[in-house]
């Protein structure tokens, strides 16, 4: 009888464990989930195994968390901005982003260092604006 009880808790625990890690816990660590209706939206999920994310194809509903709508959005969220199949933590940088890098189209634009402080993000209200940092402003 104490051993039915104890398999019960521990399958119990188990279960309710991993789904409140897929649901709660770190997005990036859980497997893609379409949900459960059968849209045709896609997506991409982080593959924590690799450091990359992959395209997979949502069901527009439902899911978790490791969903999201661009690459971009995927890797600024599980791999702190890195490339793809880039683990953050083996980059080593000889200047810190944010040190000497700057926005000059954008001076107001909030530096944020990514994979690892080697790579500068530019956030200007709320908007990304790396892309427009090193190009001219047309007049």
């Amino acid at each position: 009888m104490l051993y039915n009880i104890f398999l019960i808790t521990t399958v119990v625990t188990t279960t309710f464990a991993g789904y409140w890690t897929s649901k709660r816990g770190d997005p990036c660590l859980s497997f893609p989930d379409p949900g459960p209706c059968r849209g045709s939206c896609p997506r991409y999920y982080f593959d924590s195994s690799d450091f990359s994310c992959k395209k997979f194809t949502y069901g527009c509903c439902g899911g978790n968390r490791n969903n999201y709508r661009t690459l971009k959005d995927c890797l600024d969220t599980c791999n702190d901005g890195c490339s793809n199949g880039i683990n953050p933590d083996q980059i080593r940088c000889i200047v810190g982003a944010c040190t000497i890098q700057t926005c000059p189209n954008f001076p107001k634009a909030k530096c944020v260092p990514r994979c690892n402080s080697c790579f500068s993000q530019f956030i200007f209200r709320g908007r990304d604006v790396t892309s427009q940092c090193n190009t001219r402003k047309t007049i």
